[in-house]
C-alpha cells in the first residue's frame, strides 16, 4: 500500500505541491516512501537517505544521489532509531559534502544534534520542530551554524485536544502540541524555513489497528490549509510562498 514513485508524485501533483521529496521508509532504510531509491532518483525532486551506523560505509556513494541524510534521534516507526551516542557521532562524522543532516530530534535531543553539527561542521535541518526547540534553533543560527527547520501543517492546525475525537488517527511523532505551544509556533513563524507535510501514507486499517503507526498523509491537504490560513490573515502570502516553494 505504500506509494511507489508514480503514486507518490501523482498525489503530490494532485495536492499542487511545488516541492516534493521522499523520506526513507522506516522499515526499509534503502527505500523511500515514494518507492525504491533507484526509481525515484531519476526524478528531479529527490529523496532522503536513512542513516544507520552500518550504512555509513555507503555514504560516499550516495552523497550525490540524495538531497540529505535523515537521522532519527528519537522513537519512530521501524528500526531506524539512533539513540547511542557513539553511533550518532559516527554518522555525523561520516556524512560527506555540504548536503544537510536532517534530524528527527524531539525536545532537548535537538541540542545534541546541534553539538554534533558544530563539531563536524555539517549543515543541519531540524524536522517538524516543536515550541520548546525554537529558541535553541534561533540561538544556533545566530552563532553562525548552518541550520534550518520546518514545522508540519498538522502541528499548525491540529492540537492535543483533538486526540480525544480523532484517537489513533492523531498519533504523530512528535505528538500534537497543546494550544499554548501551538500558539508559540505561530508567533515564531519567522524562525521557520519550511512548512512540511511529513507525509506518511498509512492506510486507515493501520491507523485503527492495535499498534497504529505514527504519522498522517499530508500531500493533498497542505496547500489548501496554507491558502486558508492566508485568507484568514494568519499567514502572509510572502511567507506562504517562501515556506512551501524553492526558488
Amino acid at each position: 500500500h505504500r506509494h511507489d514513485g508514480r503514486g507518490g508524485f501523482a498525489v503530490s501533483h494532485r495536492g499542487s505541491l511545488p516541492v516534493r521529496g521522499g523520506g526513507p521508509l522506516e522499515d526499509h532504510p534503502g527505500e523511500t516512501k515514494f518507492g525504491s531509491t533507484q526509481h525515484v532518483l531519476r526524478r528531479p525532486d529527490g529523496v532522503l537517505s536513512g542513516a544507520t551506523a552500518d550504512s555509513t560505509q555507503y555514504f560516499k556513494g550516495i552523497k550525490n544521489k540524495a538531497f540529505g541524510l535523515k537521522v532519527y534521534l528519537n522513537q519512530t516507526t521501524g528500526p531506524l532509531l539512533i539513540d547511542q551516542l557513539a553511533e550518532r557521532d559516527l554518522i555525523f562524522k561520516s556524512w560527506p559534502g555540504p548536503l544537510p543532516v536532517m534530524v528527527h530530534a524531539e525536545g532537548e535531543t535537538v541540542e545534541a544534534a546541534i553539538k554534533l553539527a558544530k563539531k563536524y561542521q555539517k549543515a543541519l535541518h531540524v524536522c517538524h520542530v516543536t515550541a520548546d526547540q525554537i529558541k535553541v534553533i534561533a540561538k544556533a543560527h545566530k552563532e553562525g551554524l548552518s541550520i534550518t527547520c520546518e514545522v508540519t501543517h498538522h502541528n499548525l492546525f491540529l492540537k492535543k485536544s483533538h486526540i480525544k475525537r480523532l484517537g489513533s488517527l492523531a498519533l504523530m511523532k512528535p505528538p500534537l502540541m497543546s494550544a499554548a505551544d501551538q500558539q508559540k509556533i505561530w508567533y515564531h513563524l519567522d524562525e521557520i524555513d519550511i512548512i512540511a507535510t511529513d507525509h506518511a501514507p498509512h492506510i486507515i486499517e493501520e491507523k485503527r489497528s492495535s499498534l497504529p503507526p505514527f504519522g498522517v498523509p499530508g500531500l493533498e491537504t497542505t496547500l489548501p490549509l496554507m491558502l486558508s490560513a492566508i485568507d484568514r490573515g494568519l499567514l502572509s502570502i510572502k511567507f506562504g510562498t517562501r515556506s512551501i516553494t524553492v526558488a
